[in-house]
């Protein structure tokens, strides 16, 4: 009897224990939900604009983007690479990409699929335009190859479940994987162009006192979110912002964030920083885009 007592308060803890995990279990990060799929004329098309404030010559911003897509698309990085519809002209860079997206990789597990889009960059007066569309996939190629296009495979309609909660089981990884994919090509394009930026100035902006002063501000005034830290979330937040003639920040963007409360905060030192030294050109101050990340570690 006492043996049958005993093996019941373990079975008693194991089941606590597993509701407990099942209770703390992280929900799906909002960035991942409904409407993080664009579906524009029945097709997933993800974009954006990038800001370009200081004045650059249209053929010099044409071979800046030609050599970042030369950067970020070498081909150690991807399967495939061909130019679609180019066009100098008319400011337009178009090519085609079939690269991996990796969802699994130890040493006896491999769980990858080929994903295969379009990305046009076109000039629009101050703004990069961004588009990446006509996506489909290509997964278990060396078993039992299933071709899936994003439009039946990662929206909304059938990436959930029916309350639009969480993702199924089988399409989940791969809406997370593109929607990443495309973010880091926002963020990385966005860095690259404000380098670019960065040669036409004859004063970079600044922060007054300099970079470790920006640190020091940092430091003093970042609050790690109570929920963020009790889940063990870390990472780093990429902010876009505009600096004004006048040194004011207006235009705060996140690029990119590991959650939302992390990306909250980070918005909300930078909202509450002073006035910068602003760049100037030609003697006078100019307006320009910045990107500054926001790290939260936990020690």
């Amino acid at each position: 009897m006492k043996n049958i007592v005993i093996t019941l308060l373990l079975l008693l803890g194991m089941c606590s224990a597993s509701a407990q995990l099942i209770k703390e279990k992280e929900p799906v990060d909002p960035k991942y939900l409904a409407g993080a799929v664009p579906v524009v004329d029945g097709k997933v098309t993800f974009s954006c604009d990038i800001p370009i404030e200081v004045e650059v010559p249209t053929d010099s911003l044409y071979r800046s983007i030609h050599r970042w897509l030369n950067l970020y698309f070498n081909p150690q990085d991807v399967l495939k690479r061909a130019d679609t519809g180019s066009d100098r002209e008319k400011k337009i860079h178009e090519i085609g990409i079939v690269q991996y997206l990796i969802f699994k990789k130890t040493a006896l597990v491999l769980d990858r699929s080929q994903i295969i889009y379009r990305l046009l960059i076109q000039q629009k007066d101050k703004n990069l335009h961004v588009e990446m569309t006509d996506i489909s996939y290509y997964y278990e190629e060396e078993r039992d190859p299933v071709k899936m296009t994003a439009e039946e495979w990662i929206t909304d309609e059938f990436a959930f479940n029916r309350k639009k909660t969480d993702f199924k089981s089988t399409t989940g990884k791969f809406r997370i994987k593109t929607i990443d994919l495309f973010t880091d090509i926002r963020v990385e394009l966005s860095d690259f162009m404000l380098s670019e930026q960065m040669k036409y100035l004859e004063e970079k902006p600044d922060f007054i006192g300099g970079e470790e002063a920006l640190m020091e501000f940092i430091t003093q005034n970042l609050k790690y979110p109570s929920y963020e830290a009790n889940h063990d979330i870390q990472g780093r937040v990429m902010l876009s912002f505009t600096i004004e003639k006048d040194g004011s920040i207006t235009g705060i963007n996140v690029l990119s964030t590991p959650s939302k409360g992390l990306a909250n905060e980070a918005v909300r030192v930078v909202k509450k920083m002073p006035k910068w030294k602003p760049a100037a050109k030609g003697g006078q101050p100019v307006k320009t885009s910045y990107c500054m990340p926001v790290t939260f570690n936990l020690k």
